[in-house]
């Protein structure tokens, strides 16, 4: 496992960069995650993120993305 550092705090990753507990997920989170890959995360970034996570919620399945 690899521990991402922030200033909030430290979350746990799996071996393919992904949080290895999704309770630990927040914005925060997410920004400092897009920054370790060079991304800067723009609100238009976190619509697609907060709908990608309802439809999951709802479905229990990620959505097709074409």
């Amino acid at each position: 496992m690899t521990i991402l550092e922030w200033k909030g705090g430290n979350v746990e990753l799996d071996e393919e960069g992904f949080l290895a507990d999704f309770s630990q997920w927040s914005v925060e989170v997410a920004h400092a995650l897009a920054e370790r890959e060079g991304i800067e995360l723009t609100e238009e970034h976190l619509k697609v993120i907060h709908m990608i996570q309802a439809y999951y919620q709802k479905h229990k399945v990620a959505p097709m993305l074409t």
